[in-house]
């Protein structure tokens, strides 16, 4: 999310892997909890990709 700070809706740039031109308040989010109910749950994702850190390969 992009805020710029001067009261305007927040901007939502990447979503679920798309580039994306949303507003949070906007039409399809009408808040951050609408928004955040679109991602994947972290349980399924875990399985799915695997985590990389400093000293993996």
């Amino acid at each position: 999310m992009f805020d710029t700070g001067d009261g305007a809706p927040e901007q939502v740039c990447w979503l679920n892997g798309e580039p994306t031109r949303e507003t949070v308040p906007g039409p399809r989010f009408p808040d951050r909890g609408a928004l955040v109910a679109t991602w994947p749950d972290p349980g399924e994702q875990a399985s799915a990709l695997p985590l990389r850190g400093p000293g993996t390969a």
